[in-house]
């Protein structure tokens, strides 16, 4: 008896992983996606079915699908599903969207505007990097922002920047390195200064910003101040001399120590 009830519950569990994973394509608005079924009645797009992705011009992603006499909602969207879709102009998101996944967009290159959802929480690692996205406004439960999620360049390896706005709310706990950078020369260091930055958590301060692609200069215009350095009577250690100065000390080092004691003829 007790065998059996093992077994039991042995196929009860792997029926439940199978379905956790279960797979299967629908249509929605004359496009075939492909789901994966995350669990409950929660799905993820996570590609597409019978057409390639750069044929993708207007991609509105359905909020809810049916399958199977069951009902799902999107919640995700996964790593690389429009990755490339180079052809994109038009996105409009699932309103229940939680989560995009890592490379989602990237690269959706004719892609300039997009709308967050408002539950929306994650947006993955290169979300949108190579993506011209002028205006990021992240609504208030976004909670991570991936590294290069926003990172801008052109396809000919000129590297610009694009974002004209940008507002990242109080509650976002964590921004990725490089997350709204540019890249110029090959190198992911041009810090955002010409966009109009409207709003960034308390925690991005002077010591972190250039790390997530922004200047000192954005928050500054932000009404921030700048911490100013603490008092200290001693020379920093690493502060470097100028000519002028390592001469003088060149010069004070070979000049022969003074008597001490005052009064008394050197031998």
């Amino acid at each position: 008896m007790k065998r059996q009830i093992l077994t039991l519950l042995v196929v009860m569990l792997a029926t439940a992983g199978c379905m956790a994973q279960q797979k299967f394509a629908e249509e929605y608005k004359n496009v075939r996606y492909k789901f994966v079924v995350k669990g409950g009645n929660e799905v993820a797009i996570v590609g597409l079915k019978g057409m390639k992705k750069y044929e993708v011009i207007i991609c509105d992603l359905p909020t809810t699908i049916k399958h199977g006499g069951a009902e799902y909602t999107v919640t995700e969207i996964g790593d690389k599903t429009f990755k490339e879709a180079y052809h994109m102009k038009s996105l409009s998101l699932p309103k229940e969207l939680k989560r995009i996944g890592k490379k989602a967009f990237t690269k959706c290159i004719r892609l300039k505007s997009v709308t967050f959802p408002d539950g929306i929480e994650e947006i993955a690692d290169k979300a949108f990097f190579g993506t011209p996205i002028a205006d990021v406004y992240l609504p208030a439960g976004i909670k991570t922002v991936g590294k290069e999620a926003f990172c801008a360049h052109s396809a000919n390896h000129v590297w610009i920047s694009v974002m004209k706005h940008l507002d990242v709310p109080e509650t976002c706990e964590s921004i990725g390195k490089h997350a709204f950078s540019s890249y110029k020369n090959g190198i992911s260091d041009w810090r955002l200064t010409d966009t109009d930055v409207l709003g960034l958590p308390e925690w991005v301060t002077y010591e972190n910003c250039e790390s997530l692609g922004l200047s000192k200069k954005v928050l500054k215009r932000m009404g921030r101040v700048e911490p100013e350095p603490e008092e200290t009577d001693e020379q920093p250690a690493d502060k470097k001399l100028s000519k002028k100065e390592k001469k003088a000390l060149k010069k004070a080092q070979k000049q022969p120590a003074p008597d001490i004691i005052t009064g008394v003829p050197s031998i």
